[in-house]
């Protein structure tokens, strides 16, 4: 009879602890069991101990810990069609993709989302290996420095710094039309590449003139 009575304790236990994590999804969501299972998976293990940690030690041991844990998610493997390198425009490290055979002479200024404060540019291998399957045209991938380390407007200034650097001085030698270079990102990748075209839209001390469109 104790033991059937643990039993019950322990099973209330657990449904009262998968009722409190449970967020319900919207029904038309792609694949919306698959990401009910991940989501309060990865919350348990990424979100909450990320919370506890800067409870603890602050902000920026948060991020470390988020940069490791996102860190361990294995990368795809280049494919033989394209070439990776790194390099530095004006300050500003960046990460370089070239395919073996260009479709086009334009090329994609990418930056990566993780909250302005984790991720990196490697850790995008995999959108990009899948942009440029569709698209074949060079990718620069911006590694823009990261808060709370690096305060605004950091990363909007590497960005732009980036850009400006291609859009005058790297597109010869990348066999670019810089005409056709679009600049983009995911999450907060997004908010930064808005955010400099505007600011590259209102600038006179450059060479070239940037059409503002923005497509969400």
């Amino acid at each position: 009879m104790a033991l059937l009575y643990a039993f019950l304790v322990i099973l209330a236990f657990i449904a009262l602890f998968l009722y409190s994590i449970y967020i319900p999804l919207p029904d038309e969501l792609d694949g919306r069991w698959r990401l009910q299972i991940l989501e309060p998976i990865l919350r348990l293990v990424h979100e909450y101990p990320a919370r506890i940690i800067e409870l603890i030690n602050g902000p920026e041991a948060r991020c470390r810990y988020s940069r490791w844990f996102f860190d361990l998610a294995k990368q795809p493997k280049c494919p033989k069609t394209i070439t990776i390198s790194t390099d530095d425009y004006d300050g500003v490290p960046v990460r370089v993709y070239i395919p073996q055979q260009a479709d086009n002479k334009g090329a994609i200024v990418y930056i990566h989302g993780g909250g302005f404060a984790i991720m990196n540019t490697k850790a995008y291998d995999g959108v990009i290996f899948a942009l440029m399957k569709r698209l074949k045209m060079p990718v620069i991938s911006v590694e823009y420095r990261l808060a709370p380390k690096h305060k605004f407007p950091a990363a909007i200034d590497d960005c732009e710094s980036a850009i400006v650097h291609l859009m005058e001085y790297k597109c010869k030698e990348l066999n670019v039309d810089p005409s056709k270079v679009v600049v983009m990102g995911d999450s907060a990748g997004g908010n930064l590449s808005a955010v400099v075209a505007q600011r590259l839209k209102r600038r006179t001390d450059i060479k070239f003139q940037p059409k503002v469109c923005l497509t969400v």
